[in-house]
């Protein structure tokens, strides 16, 4: 059985239309997303112990995953979508992961 890492969350239909604007829209503005992965954050230390068993099988997968990434990761990617050198990309949801989705 392969381990794969969920995703941040799967787009709900508002957030799927937003992106898939009509032509008219697309001229005069520009529409993206940023679907962040897994980020390291103080959350952890809020949460409940986790389960022995599951966290010790989990923790060897996670040898072989991509690196976790830090809040600045998104915000750059955030602010790359919002600034000017992105004009030519649109419709688009940036995935943010670090290459989560990719192994």
């Amino acid at each position: 059985m392969m381990f794969q890492m969920p995703e941040y969350h799967e787009p709900d239909f508002t957030e799927k239309k937003f992106t898939e604007a009509p032509d008219a829209v697309l001229e005069t503005v520009s529409i993206k997303g940023v679907a962040p992965g897994g980020v390291i954050t103080d959350i952890p230390l809020v949460m409940p112990a986790a389960n022995e068993f599951g966290f010790s099988r989990a923790s060897k997968l996670l040898d072989f995953s991509p690196e976790l990434g830090m809040p600045e990761d998104i915000a750059n990617a955030a602010l790359f979508s919002a600034s000017d050198e992105s004009k030519f990309v649109n419709g688009v949801i940036l995935t943010c992961d670090g290459g989560w989705t990719n192994l």
